[in-house]
């Protein structure tokens, strides 16, 4: 008699189970954005809590970045390669995302 309970059990777990994955399937999920705004992050001007939102970047490399960086006029890729912990790998994700200035 249990036996036939945990069976029971089952299929009608496995029948529920096989409604929701039907509802699922027929569900239309809205797509995305065409164009999400892109994040630019000015260095000479950025807080500690800024410098984490970039990808690889925790407290501690957010804050040498800060220390280094923060208050500066002119802020190139060999300023950034300066500081601890980022070098090229790091300079060519965030190519994108930060505003250097250019030197004349």
């Amino acid at each position: 008699m249990l036996r036939r309970k945990v069976v029971g059990c089952r299929s009608v777990v496995s029948l529920a189970m096989g409604c929701m994955l039907g509802l699922l399937t027929t569900l239309r999920v809205p797509s995305a954005p065409p164009e999400l705004p892109v994040l630019r992050l000015i260095p000479s001007q950025a807080s500690i809590y800024d410098w984490q939102v970039l990808s690889g970047v925790g407290p501690v490399l957010a804050g040498r970045l800060h220390d280094a960086l923060h208050g500066l006029a002119c802020v190139d890729e060999a300023v950034l390669d300066d500081v601890p912990g980022v070098g090229p790998v790091r300079l060519e994700q965030w190519s994108d995302l930060l505003v250097l200035s250019v030197q004349p």
